[in-house]
């Protein structure tokens, strides 16, 4: 089935002709003849009774594409049909994760943004996106094919009133890994909550507590540092194309999680958790946050994703985290979507304005955040400062949690970190993942031993890029990096 929304039928030329003399007379009468005219009849429509197809590839995000679409159509008089098709090869734009883009880049199905969008002065403001996104996560091969829609977030919260001094607990309230082992290991079935529904969370949990425990984050280099490729290695060494699914960061994370999934509260996910089987802490996207039951969220505080204090050096030895303090690297792409628009489309200019109205500062991307529904994150400065706070409230926390989700946000994004890491971005990626996730639930489930689900989705993925020519592959590889 197929949703068209059709725009406001304009009005006949000859009412428009009758409506434009009666103004000129009233003017007349009224000595405003020479003013100039306030009213424009026809308004600012470039893309009236244009027709586009939009798709998505995720089953998910149909709803907010409907309600994208809803919104342009009425607003520029235009017809969009909505494909429930996943990834229609017949539409004229796609919204995407931007882990696919690389693929679809590849296989010359894009078309580029204009150079417009992407100049300082226009409205759409694109010096105001957070360079990961701009640099990144819409560009392939130095060229940008994508415009964000929606950005990505997941937070670690937790009950203010079970960890204050009032409630005479004695707990820290966990900001790394270890303590919230100690804490559900002290308390099963009471302190953690179950791990996130969504597939793409709890991946992300997983390569963002994988990345910290890899190496320490870098905010500064100095001008004496040479950055080589092992500077940028995670999923894959940059360098070799080679897998390091099997390292003692992956395995140590595989085992983390194992540890806690049977030390959870019952409960079918996070939210499940929260509302109904009373768990104190846990990690949450922000579509999770959005469900949380009222009087919970008004009691609940926010972190940003936990971090580690220890890492792992070259030779695979666990190292103290400098300082005593506690490491975060960001793992950024996990989440967000990301509009496009197919090298076969017959009106590219309408199909870029329908994704930059999508994305326009001050404008839907801040409405897109205050209905919280649609769990959408921050992808611009300016979505995080002060002045969009009020954007922010309708998660129902209190006004002091609503500063620190805001500043969580911020953090996990890590703007001063120079070695965050990337969701896989590979043309072969859904494929590579695939084989991931299914080890990953396989792990969780107490099937298999860390190690064991490590190692086998190590000599997975080196099986999918065997039938890949290696210097397509490592050319792939570091172009995923940025390199």
């Amino acid at each position: 089935m197929q949703h068209i929304l059709r725009g406001f039928v304009r009005l006949s030329a000859g009412v428009q002709i009758s409506a434009v003399v009666k103004i000129a007379l009233v003017c007349l009468a009224t000595g405003c003849a020479d003013r100039p005219s306030t009213i424009d009849v026809r308004g600012d429509q470039p893309h009236r009774e244009a027709t586009l197809r939009v798709a998505a590839t995720n089953a998910a995000d149909l709803p907010l594409l409907r309600h994208l679409a809803a919104t342009w159509a009425n607003r520029h008089h235009a017809t969009v049909t909505v494909s429930d098709r996943l990834g229609d090869e017949t539409a004229d734009m796609w919204l995407i994760s931007p882990a696919e883009l690389p693929g679809l880049a590849e296989g010359n199905r894009l078309s580029e943004v204009p150079a417009d969008v992407l100049k300082t002065a226009n409205a759409y403001r694109w010096d105001d996106i957070f360079t990961v996104n701009s640099s990144r996560m819409c560009a392939w091969r130095d060229q940008t094919w994508a415009l964000p829609v929606v950005g990505e977030g997941i937070v670690f919260a937790y009950r203010t009133d079970h960890f204050s001094a009032k409630a005479g607990q004695g707990r820290p309230v966990p900001t790394h890994w270890a303590e919230l082992v100690r804490q559900a290991k002290a308390s099963p079935r009471t302190v953690f909550s179950a791990w996130p529904a969504s597939p793409e969370a709890r991946e992300a949990i997983f390569f963002t507590l994988a990345a910290s425990l890899d190496r320490e984050a870098i905010t500064r280099l100095s001008s004496k540092d040479l950055v080589r490729d092992e500077f940028f290695s995670f999923h894959f060494d940059p360098a070799t194309g080679a897998s390091r699914m099997a390292g003692p960061a992956f395995v140590e994370a595989a085992g983390i999680m194992a540890e806690l999934t049977p030390m959870a509260v019952r409960g079918a996910d996070a939210v499940d958790g929260f509302n109904n089987h009373g768990a104190v802490c846990g990690f949450l996207t922000l579509e999770d946050l959005a469900r949380l039951d009222a009087d919970v969220a008004g009691k609940v505080g926010i972190l940003p994703v936990l971090g580690v204090t220890h890492t792992y050096n070259a030779k695979g030895e666990r190292v103290p985290v400098s300082g005593g303090n506690v490491n975060r690297v960001p793992y950024l792409g996990w989440g967000g979507r990301v509009g496009v628009v197919s090298a076969k489309c017959q009106h590219p200019e309408a199909a870029w304005g329908f994704w930059a109205d999508a994305g326009m500062p001050d404008q839907q991307s801040f409405d897109l955040i205050a209905a919280t529904k649609w769990g959408a994150g921050p992808f611009r400065p300016s979505h995080l400062d002060a002045r969009a706070r009020p954007r922010w409230l309708g998660y129902q926390l209190s006004p002091s949690e609503t500063d620190r989700l805001a500043n969580a946000l911020r953090d996990n994004l890590g703007i001063g970190s120079q070695n965050f890491r990337t969701r896989l971005r590979t043309p072969n990626e859904r494929e590579l993942r695939v084989a991931f996730q299914r080890r990953l639930e396989v792990v969780l489930a107490g099937r298999e031993t860390p190690e064991q689900a490590m190692r086998a989705t190590d000599q997975e993925w080196m099986a999918i890029i065997q039938g890949i020519p290696p210097d397509q592959w490592r050319e792939w590889v570091r172009k995923s990096l940025g390199l």
